[in-house]
């Protein structure tokens, strides 16, 4: 392929496609994303009964630890993936095609540095956790630390497929992306299960995931070839490419470091301070309820590079409130029929020994999620218009007071008390970002979006309420309980049709698109 050169529109060449899309192309590629979030989630809602009964509750734990710990490796990539994108997506009208390689190349070798470096770590740091960071049984240490080995060997693998997703992203090629992210993440959770019922051997178990995110890599590389090929040939990065890797990679690294850091800081604080049994109890409702991050995901990963491109600042004010209104609505009526039904969604699917574990930690961590999807907007803005700064001080500032304040309220309240801490940090990250977005957005502060958000935060808090009350009525108030959500979904659904969603949005929404 030729190089593209300066000034014309790579967007006109269907091979490669481009950053800026159409509505109806965001709203397809936030469909094709949804799905592939929704159906994993099927998976675990269907396989984490049948593993806890094949694995047992502590087996189980360990397993709810591997997951985490080794996502909190695989993704600190220190910004490199969502820097990438961002300048994959500034670079695509006027670049030469040679230079994109050039930014390709950087990324892929800093990538793979990273990769080894955190597979050592995550492979030198398995007999200390071991023995000393977590109560594992004497009976299960062995298997779990070969279990914590293989999975360091897919650290590299994961790591240096993140480049890779960056050029798919840029191009809106999200149904390529999902046809090879759903079944990997399906075979997270079934094929343990298929490989328990031969043995609950925590090495054995997990092997199939260690070959599926392998395996995902070089799928990854064979689209990339297929959509780009010029970009996979080898190409020397300029120093100014290396640079602006490393500037806007900076800033997003430490938020790259953060978030997965936060995700497995609970596990790991449960698993120390109270019982890896107790860690599965946590963790069976923390993966139900933080699907919900699926709405937002699904969304924002198409409107990063779009974010990232746009110019016109008219076009990115829309877009940007669009998306909070469109994301408010969905989570905040998912998380009240999660609060409002907790103990019997939990007692149904899990038993009511483990339901009961799981229904008070399910109520919090709901109230947690709305405030975090929600603020994944503001969050993408800033990171898209170059203030990564931002939402990199708020991770590192909240990461240790969310220590801090897990332990304790772990030995408080016990799991629920980490849930408690766990809403508290969403909670002051949400405040914080929408803030800094309220200042960095162009054309000045907004008026009437400021009283939305107010009125949206009140319309939200009302339903919230109810649901809470509802969740803590006692047995054989079912029936009431369903007859009352009706109502007030009802009415939430009504105002947000007719008072929320203003004549743009309902047209857009009747045509089935999200943003645009």
């Amino acid at each position: 392929m030729s190089d593209t050169p300066p000034g014309r529109s790579a967007d006109s060449d269907p091979t490669r496609g481009g950053p800026i899309a159409s509505s109806g192309t965001v709203a397809r590629n936030t469909l094709w994303n949804l799905g592939g979030m929704v159906l994993p989630a099927a998976a675990a809602v269907a396989a984490i009964p049948l593993l806890i009964a094949r694995l047992g509750d502590a087996r189980f734990g360990v397993l709810t630890l591997a997951w985490g710990l080794s996502v909190l490796f695989a993704l600190s990539d220190l910004g490199l993936a969502r820097a990438t994108t961002t300048l994959l997506a500034k670079s695509w009208v006027a670049a030469p095609e040679r230079e994109q390689a050039g930014l390709l190349w950087a990324s892929l070798g800093g990538h793979v540095v990273l990769g080894l470096l955190g597979g050592l770590a995550f492979a030198g740091l398995t007999p200390w956790m071991m023995t000393r960071l977590l109560e594992v049984p004497a009976d299960l240490r062995v298997e779990t630390s070969r279990a914590f080995y293989l999975l360091a060997l897919t650290i590299p693998f994961v790591l240096a497929g993140n480049p890779l997703r960056s050029v798919l992203e840029t191009t809106q090629r999200f149904g390529a992306i999902n046809a090879i992210r759903v079944p990997v993440s399906i075979l997270n959770y079934v094929g343990p299960l298929v490989l328990a019922a031969w043995t609950p051997r925590l090495e054995v178990v997990i092997g199939v995931i260690v070959a599926t995110r392998i395996a995902a890599f070089f799928a990854f590389a064979v689209l990339v070839l297929r959509v780009a090929p010029g970009l996979l040939r080898p190409a020397r990065p300029t120093r100014e490419t290396v640079r602006a890797l490393v500037r806007t990679g900076g800033w997003l690294g430490a938020t790259g470091f953060a978030l997965p850091a936060v995700a497995s800081l609970d596990r790991v604080i449960i698993g120390a301070r109270l019982s890896v049994a107790d860690v599965g109890y946590y963790a069976a409702p923390y993966e139900v309820v933080t699907k919900l991050w699926f709405l937002s995901g699904s969304l924002l990963l198409v409107l990063y590079p779009v974010f990232s491109a746009l110019t016109d600042d008219g076009r990115l004010r829309r877009s940007y409130w669009r998306a909070v209104r469109h994301l408010f609505v969905p989570t905040v009526a998912a998380a009240a029929v999660i609060i409002a039904f907790s103990t019997e969604i939990f007692s149904l699917w899990l038993g009511p020994v483990f339901g009961g574990q799981a229904a008070p930690v399910a109520r919090w961590l709901a109230l947690g999620v709305v405030l975090s999807v929600i603020g994944q907007v503001p969050m993408t803005l800033l990171q898209c218009r170059g203030r990564p700064d931002l939402p990199a001080i708020v991770h590192l500032v909240e990461v240790p007071l969310y220590a801090i304040a897990a332990w304790w309220l772990a030995g408080v309240a016990g799991i629920a008390g980490v849930a408690v801490a766990w809403m508290g940090r969403a909670t002051f990250e949400a405040l914080i970002v929408f803030v800094a977005a309220w200042v960095v957005l162009p054309a000045g502060r907004p008026g009437p979006e400021a009283r939305i958000l107010l009125v949206m935060s009140a319309a939200g808090a009302g339903l919230l309420a109810v649901a809470g009350w509802l969740g803590t009525r006692p047995e054989g108030w079912l029936a009431w309980k369903l007859g009352g959500m009706a109502v007030a979904l009802a009415i939430f659904a009504a105002w947000s049709w007719w008072r929320l969603f203003d004549a743009a949005d309902r047209r857009l929404l009747s045509r089935g698109a999200l943003t645009g």
